[in-house]
């Protein structure tokens, strides 16, 4: 006998619960390949550094535009700005990245009113998605350097790095699964630590040539407007496959209430008229 109608749907949604459940407990238990973000006006991070609580760095969205390198390259990004500060002293940095892979198109800073520009052609590609443990990737790149008026100075030079593994990294922040991506090349290199959750890095470690720690950022606080987005398209979801249940329930006992089909409750007699 087939299920009726009514209990399919009830079924149907029933599993959209169960699934939007899962999305929402379990973040952080699926193991998959981690994906290129998807950024929005308004998002940040801030990290604290794990040996002077003094020492912060803030990156906020400012919005997606249009950047040309000092080579005349012209690349679709995402405007952000750094403000990395110690105390009462800070220094802003404004980056131009794209979220294909990360890769930092544009960055100009301003000391003692000299506007110092570096870009590189193509992007240094901070990241390769999606990203799975021993992935790899190399990029030939120019950068070129202006500082104030001074003339444009080009080299060319290659940057390489690996998916050293994944890993749930605990910092202030909550918990988060992520993809470690270590430079290559020999010498001092940079470790960073890529959530899906975030949208971007959960911490930040740098290590000299003897594989010695030197400095570790790590997340205190973020907004993500995309994970926050999908949260409640799912919490939505929930709650109309609650609606939709309770209704069917409803529905479905005042059937049984009625009897069968054909059935009605017992009628009571027609009066019968006052004799004249």
């Amino acid at each position: 006998m087939r299920p009726a109608p009514s209990s399919r749907i009830l079924a149907a949604f029933v599993a959209i619960a169960i699934l939007g459940v899962a999305f929402i407990v379990v973040p952080q238990g699926a193991r998959a390949d981690a994906n290129a973000p998807t950024w929005t006006s308004g998002d940040f991070w801030v990290y604290t550094d794990a040996s002077n609580p003094n020492h912060t760095l803030r990156v906020d969205v400012v919005g997606r535009e249009n950047t040309r390198t000092l080579l005349g390259t012209t690349y679709d990004s995402f405007h952000t700005r750094e403000t990395e500060s110690t105390g009462s002293i800070s220094l802003t940095t404004d980056k131009w990245v794209r979220t294909s892979d990360l890769g930092v198109v544009n960055s100009t800073v301003t000391v003692f009113n000299v506007v110092s520009i570096t870009t590189f052609d193509p992007p240094q590609a901070q990241a390769s998605f999606p990203l799975s443990a021993q992935k790899s990737w190399a990029v030939t790149l120019n950068v070129s350097i202006k500082i104030g008026g001074g003339q444009v100075f080009t080299a060319s030079t290659s940057a390489s790095a690996q998916v050293e593994g994944e890993s749930d990294v605990v910092v202030p922040a909550g918990t988060f699964h992520s993809f470690s991506i270590r430079g290559l090349g020999g010498g001092a290199y940079a470790k960073l630590y890529y959530s899906d959750q975030a949208g971007y890095w959960s911490k930040k470690e740098t290590y000299n040539a003897q594989d010695q720690k030197t400095s570790e950022m790590d997340l205190r606080s973020y907004h993500y407007q995309w994970t926050t987005t999908f949260l409640l398209i799912v919490v939505g979801l929930i709650a109309l496959a609650a609606i939709a249940v309770a209704v069917l329930v409803t529905v479905r006992r005042r059937r049984r209430a009625r009897g069968p089909p054909g059935t009605y409750p017992p009628q009571p007699p027609p009066e019968t008229p006052p004799p004249p």
